[in-house]
């Protein structure tokens, strides 16, 4: 395994690049490992190197989410205890379980799509 020193989270195993990299102490608990490693199917250094940024962009904007999750809100001790502005807070919003079902309800509702009308001319045509 040969680690690349200007992309830290990129190694090279059997000349395909690899991103890889460790699961922050406090958000341990949230997943199956103590490391993720994804294959990047590239034997080129550029490509694999723009895919890592993406990776390590993407991963850090999770484990934000995640630890905003999991904090306490930092302005709790200007509250009441447990009050409304809290628990609307908790809150963040329709899952992607019930957007699905919404939509899925929706269109049936609507019925079958409607044939395609072939475009009237433009009048003094």
């Amino acid at each position: 395994m040969w680690v690349t020193k200007d992309a830290p989270f990129l190694y090279i195993k059997r000349g395909v690049y690899y991103f890889s990299r460790r699961i922050p102490e406090d958000l341990k608990g949230h997943h199956k490992s103590p490391r993720i490693a994804i294959s990047l199917r590239t034997k080129s250094k550029k490509v694999a190197r723009g895919g890592a940024i993406g990776l390590a962009a993407k991963l850090d904007q999770v484990w934000l989410t995640l630890r905003r999750k999991i904090s306490e809100n930092p302005l709790r001790r200007f509250l009441h205890r447990h009050s409304p502005c809290e628990i609307a807070a908790v809150s963040e919003g329709i899952t992607f379980t019930e957007a699905k079902e919404l939509h899925v309800g929706t269109k049936k509702e609507a019925g079958p799509p409607a044939s395609p009308r072939r475009p009237s001319a433009a009048p003094g045509i």
